[in-house]
């Protein structure tokens, strides 16, 4: 990813878009320019994840709206 991560968004609730159209939701925690931390909550449990730049296309703030079904 090129442009720079807002640290605004630093514990926000985040969507992130990766390469092959896969994302990840969670709670920023930390920003490198070479890695993102994510802590996701996947049934009760919460888990630190490493998201790599070069995977990334794209973070905003997470809309809960985007993902209601229509």
């Amino acid at each position: 990813m090129e442009e720079r991560i807002d640290t605004n968004l630093l514990g926000k609730k985040v969507w992130i878009l990766l390469q092959g159209g896969y994302h990840r939701i969670g709670i920023l925690k930390h920003i490198t320019p070479d890695y993102l931390v994510v802590e996701e909550e996947w049934q009760g449990q919460k888990t630190d994840v490493i998201v790599t730049a070069k995977e990334i296309v794209k973070v905003e703030v997470f809309k809960e709206k985007r993902f209601e079904r229509r």
